[in-house]
């Protein structure tokens, strides 16, 4: 029988990988659909088909790892690393590989806490894609990767829920397993600041599990833009990437030299801002209801996502996200090759949405979405052609239906109204013209004694702290042809 060679058995490694990678993604989404009531004998066999679908690539995969490492350790002893059979590894990675023996056990449980976050009501199949792709591309050293594993220990969380309270002595009633927990975690978190020169310490990190990093519900604000933007996870305080205008093309007769056709590189930037939020509640509170803290922890999160609403469309992008209608400031739209007017001087009428339709580059006009307040959208929604009963309606499938075939969202932070200078809307592709970028982790800390303003005595209340990083951009503002964004003001 001929022994393939190591490229045969890494290629068909890599699309064992990617199998695994769909049908797990399938899986999530099936078992989403069930979480939420939609239960049903076709759809639990369906289920149950992909379980065991997954389970016979995954053997797949073990096996194709095994002879992947066999090839490696008779590469390693052929140039003088190891013994033929001795089970060691080369001391060098091998490039084409993605991990060494070590990482790989690092990046895996990394993914095991993200794995046992997935039936946790709010999670985001598409936030872990992230995390996953953060793992793999610049979690070069592994640290992150050892966050997210300490932190999305059980044993941690609990440890957590009864240090929380008490800080001085909470550590006293930790089992053995919860101290080493913590201890994984304190060290993990002092890892990633060695490697972030603005890392802040001084908290607990809050368990996987309610991390809004990774469980994202927007509760208490209409706020699609996480859905609908380009989204990436962090693990530096700085995101920089490159966008163009693209090349021009032409044509020349034979034998005519070439012209220089070489595109205009810009690179986007952004910081990720620090937010935080801060709750007081008296320590009788706390003694008399059993999970203060935790509930406390959860409003703190919904608070995060309204101001975040709010921040990622107005923010001033140097103290906080930058936000898309922030005009002419640091990551906001520029006027000049964004804005489009109203016709008509304090109105909003039919024709202006075909208008705001037009001015979206054609490139990504295939892939655009309409962003209004819901009001909006019922006041577009009862928008008619004036004297004419034959033009087409604006939303023809209904209130939530596409505008001018377009995609609607709604994002309750939006301005409503004729007034003359409001934004009302915001159109376009929103993946390609605008950034959200998480730092992963989040951090809360207890103020055990409030001291009052008077006397300096204290008050008998605590408070929570908790704080993150997150930052946003527009992507191509300052080219030639503008963002891929449009917005509408009233004239």
């Amino acid at each position: 029988m001929k022994t393939r060679t190591m490229r045969e058995v890494r290629s068909d490694l890599d699309h064992a990988e990617r199998k695994h990678d769909r049908l797990r993604g399938e899986i999530r989404d099936l078992e989403a659909r069930v979480e939420d009531g939609e239960d049903t004998p076709g759809l639990r066999e369906r289920l149950e088909n992909l379980t065991n679908g997954e389970e016979a690539v995954l053997g797949r995969v073990k096996e194709l790892r095994a002879e992947l490492g066999d090839h490696v350790r008779d590469v390693a002893a052929r140039e003088g690393h190891a013994e033929p059979g001795d089970g060691a590894v080369p001391l060098v990675e091998d490039a084409a590989l993605p991990f060494n023996g070590r990482t790989r056990a690092v990046f895996d449980g990394g993914m095991r806490a993200i794995e046992r976050c997935a039936k946790l009501n709010g999670f985001s199949d598409q936030a872990a894609k992230r995390i996953e792709k953060m793992l793999r591309t610049t979690d070069r050293d592994g640290a992150d990767a050892r966050y997210l594993a300490a932190v999305g220990d059980p044993d941690y969380a609990t440890a957590f829920w009864k240090a929380l309270p008490d800080p001085a002595t909470g550590h006293l009633s930790f089992t053995p397993r919860e101290a080493e927990a913590m201890r994984r975690v304190r060290q993990a978190e002092l890892e990633r600041t060695m490697t972030d020169s603005t890392g802040s310490q001084g908290g607990f990190g809050l368990p996987i599990s309610i991390d809004p990093s990774i469980v994202l519900t927007n509760v208490g604000a209409l706020n699609p833009l996480r859905e609908i933007a380009r989204v990436e996870t962090i693990s530096t305080y700085t995101w920089r990437g490159v966008s163009s205008d693209g090349v021009v093309a032409g044509f020349a007769a034979e034998l005519t030299e070439a012209s220089d056709n070489s595109p205009v590189l810009v690179q986007p930037s952004l910081t990720a801002q620090k937010g935080f939020a801060f709750t007081p509640f008296s320590i009788e509170f706390g003694m008399d209801y059993a999970n203060a803290q935790e509930q406390l922890i959860e409003l703190l999160t919904d608070a995060k996502n309204v101001v975040e609403a709010t921040k990622f469309l107005l923010g001033n992008g140097t103290t906080e996200p930058a936000g898309i209608l922030n005009i002419g400031a640091t990551g906001g739209l520029v006027q000049a090759n964004s804005r489009v007017q109203t016709a008509t001087t304090a109105t909003y009428a039919y024709a202006d949405v075909w208008t705001l339709k037009q001015a979206i580059p054609i490139r990504f006009l295939a892939d655009a979405t309409v962003v209004m307040n819901p009001t909006t959208i019922d006041t577009t929604y009862q928008l008619s052609p004036a004297g004419s009963t034959t033009l087409a309606l604006l939303m023809p499938q209904g209130r939530g239906g596409p505008l001018a075939g377009i995609p609607t969202a709604q994002l309750s932070s939006l301005a409503t109204g004729v007034v003359t200078g409001t934004k009302t809307a915001v159109v376009g592709n929103f993946k390609k013209g605008y950034l959200i970028a998480d730092r992963i982790g989040i951090q809360v800390e207890l103020i055990p004694n409030l001291i009052g303003a008077v006397s300096r005595y204290p008050l008998g209340q605590r408070g929570l702290y908790m704080w993150w990083r997150v930052g946003s951009t527009v992507i191509g503002a300052g080219s030639a042809a503008g963002c891929p964004l449009r917005y509408l003001e009233i004239k």
